[in-house]
């Protein structure tokens, strides 16, 4: 049992001091619901884990967690035992191989835990005595544009927008990163376009979301790639099996481990304080 006098010492033990230095926490976004964020940072994650990086993946939907139903896990212990201080966020990891870990929510729960401001501080210093444990750190953030999520993405290292070549979907994403500029955030803001009938399109939907978010904030994007739209996407999630795990064939597959390339890339390039290029080559 982890008390509140405890949270309260470490949060002021906290304060004046800067984060664990290693960047590698990532929060994903989406405005509205419909984008396949939480596919994209699952089907990622895992490829990543394929070549060797070793991955948290953390389920932040306050009470419409829904990451335990896409892989078929029933997981023992979630994250609102950590939010009620019953355990430490290392207790409540569920390791589905050596190199891909998760920490599920939970859905429906009448006594959820909302995420206020030092709910998320806690949250991150905590993650800040395990990142050094992990290459990367997913946060898989629920939809909309809640407060919390933004606190989320303005904790994070870096912001992962997932969008679709669709107006409306360009648009939540616009006012996401509006959002964070508003409340003067920094963190460095990646896109990845989903759901795209090719690469070209995909392209195009970057170029007109970084067009707008420059022209009207001076926010320049990085686009980390785009992904093919797939029927067989739909079957995988229905199947609540990974994408990759079972279409090595597919140009999706291809895709995940082209953005893998381009988050070294990225990863490298921020590393020597070189910002704002496209990577999508």
């Amino acid at each position: 049992m982890i008390g509140q006098a405890q949270r309260i010492a470490e949060l002021k033990n906290l304060e004046g001091k800067k984060r664990d230095e290693s960047k590698n926490i990532y929060a994903f976004s989406s405005g509205k619901g419909g984008t396949g964020k939480t596919f994209v940072s699952l089907n990622l994650a895992y490829s990543l884990s394929l070549k060797g990086r070793k991955v948290l993946v953390i389920d932040l939907d306050p009470n419409l967690a829904n990451m335990d139903i896409m892989l078929d896990i029933k997981p023992t212990s979630t994250i609102n035992e950590f939010y009620k201080g019953r355990s430490l966020l290392k207790e409540v990891i569920t390791k589905r191989s050596d190199y891909l870990h998760f920490i599920f929510g939970d859905s429906g729960r009448a006594d959820f835990q909302r995420l206020k401001d030092d709910t998320i501080a806690y949250l991150f210093m905590q993650l800040s005595k395990i990142s050094n444990n992990y290459d990367y750190i997913f946060l898989d953030t629920g939809a909309g544009a809640s407060e919390d999520v933004v606190k989320i993405l303005a904790n994070a290292d870096f912001s992962v927008f997932v969008t679709t070549p669709e107006p409306t979907s360009i648009m939540d994403a616009y006012v996401m990163i509006k959002l964070l500029c508003v409340n003067s955030v920094d963190s460095e803001k990646l896109v990845i376009v989903n759901k795209c009938a090719d690469e070209s399109e995909g392209r195009q939907a970057f170029q007109n979301l970084n067009s707008a978010s420059y022209h009207f904030l001076r926010e320049k994007l990085n686009c980390l790639g785009t992904i093919r739209y797939d029927n067989a996407v739909s079957r995988s999630i229905i199947n609540q099996k990974l994408f990759i795990e079972n279409n090595d064939d597919s140009l999706v597959t291809t895709n995940f481990f082209k953005l893998i390339k381009n988050l070294d890339e990225y990863v490298h390039v921020a590393n020597i304080n070189h910002y704002g290029s496209d990577l999508l080559s």
